[in-house]
Parts: C-alpha cells; sequence; structure tokens
C-alpha cells in the first residue's frame, strides 16, 4: 500500500512537469505537420505497446513465480518445524528452531537480489539433521520426510535466489525509459497540434504510473508485505 501511495506521488509530479511541456509545446507545434506526424506516432505507439506488454510479461512472470515460492519457502519451514516437534528430541527441536529463526531473520532483512548471502544459514538448517537420533522405525520416518521437506524447501530457495535479480537494468532500462519519454513527448506534440486534452491527460498519468509499477514489480516493492513481512513474522512468532 505504501508503494502504490509512493508511486502515486512520484506520478502526479511527474504530470504536472509534463503538463508544463505540453502548455509549451501549444505555442511552438506547427498544425501543418499534422498529416505526417499522425504516421509517425502511429508507429511508436506500436513499438512502445510491443516493449512494454514483452516486460510486462517478463516480470509478471517473474513476480508470481516468486510469490509462489516464496509461499513454498514458509510452508516447508513451518513442516519442517512440526516435524521436528513430534519426534520429541529436546536437543534436536531447539538447535533446529534456532537454525530456522536466523534463516527467517536474514530473509526478512536482505532484498531480494541479495538472496545468495543466506544460503549459509540454510546449509545450519540442514545440519541440524545430525542432531536427529535414530532409535526406531517411526525415528527413521521423520528422518526421512525430514530430509524430503529440506529437499523442497532447497529447490524453492534456489528459484527465489535467481529470479531475485532484477529484470529492469543496464541496457534495457535505459532504453525503457528512452522509449516511453519518446512516446509521452510524442503524444504530447500531437495533443498540441490537435488540441486533444482529454486524450492526452489520462494517457500521461497512465503511462508514467505505468512505469513505476513495473519498476516496483522488478524489485518486488509492489506488494512486498503480502509476499514475505507478514508471513515471515508469523511464523517468527510461532517459534518463539
Amino acid at each position: 500500500m505504501y508503494s502504490v501511495k509512493k508511486n502515486l506521488r512520484k506520478t502526479i509530479f511527474v504530470f504536472l512537469i509534463l503538463m508544463g511541456i505540453l502548455y509549451l509545446l501549444t505555442f511552438i507545434a506547427n498544425k501543418e505537420n499534422l498529416e505526417n506526424f499522425k504516421t509517425i506516432i502511429g508507429v511508436i505507439s506500436f513499438i512502445y505497446g510491443f516493449f512494454v506488454a514483452s516486460i510486462f510479461s517478463f516480470l509478471r512472470n517473474k513476480y508470481f513465480t516468486f510469490k509462489t515460492k516464496f509461499a513454498e519457502i514458509n510452508g516447508h519451514l513451518i513442516a519442517l518445524h512440526q516435524i521436528a516437534l513430534l519426534t520429541g528430541q529436546k536437543k534436536y527441536i531447539n538447535n533446529l528452531k534456532k537454525a530456522i529463526f536466523e534463516f527467517i531473520e536474514c530473509l526478512r532483512k536482505l532484498k531480494p537480489e541479495k538472496y545468495p548471502k543466506n544460503q549459509e544459514l540454510f546449509y545450519k538448517i540442514f545440519q541440524q539433521v545430525k542432531h536427529l537420533k535414530v532409535n526406531s522405525k517411526t525415528d527413521q520416518n521423520y528422518h526421512a520426510r525430514t530430509l524430503l521437506v529440506l529437499s523442497n524447501l532447497s529447490k524453492a530457495r534456489e528459484v527465489n535466489e535467481v529470479h531475485g535479480n532484477k529484470y529492469l537494468v543496464a541496457g534495457l532500462k535505459f532504453i525503457f525509459v528512452l522509449i516511453t519519454a519518446i512516446f509521452l513527448f510524442s503524444a504530447m506534440y500531437f495533443t498540441a497540434l490537435t488540441g486533444a486534452y482529454l486524450y492526452i491527460t489520462p494517457l500521461l498519468f497512465a503511462v508514467i504510473f505505468l512505469t513505476f509499477l513495473l519498476f516496483d514489480i522488478d524489485s518486488f516493492r509492489y506488494g512486498a508485505h503480502a509476499i514475505r513481512y507478514r508471513n515471515l513474522r508469523q511464523l517468527r512468532n510461532m517459534l518463539k
């Protein structure tokens, strides 16, 4: 929610600047260029729409994969803790709870692109299995289930480590901002030629807001509370 409000303020600020530029363009626009410019803006609009749709498709898949895998991580950690409680082995339970708690704290504080740093803490969770004593068939069952959960947890963590890297970086980020700026300027100039202010006003606002939204999705700031912090806080409270 905070991210949306922050984006809204940024959008309004940039929108006001662009409206000021549009006001200046009305004094220098040459209506004799209107027919030629219609073809140009049509081509620019097609390129911009195709480019944004392609980026959004990549970001959407990345975002929902990260969200799903993070839910799996949370579920696997809960299952790991509950299986440990069933063993009744206090030393193993206490050591595992401590390792899980440290792992959760690391996930809660780290940005997604820095997830490789929590790999050692995950190994620490894995190492706690050595404290699980196998004295019966029931213990063997708990041991096998624990290893299965850890294997699935490892896969989910690795997937999120890969998807934690930003997509809009370096050259692509520059190209995206450049194409967006060209599209907005073209739309504003077209409006100055035609006087279609009712057309450009919502378009400018929507394009700017979409730009900020895509960057938020790429960095997982959008919906971050729902994806990570709330579930992690609940799990931390359970371990206390």
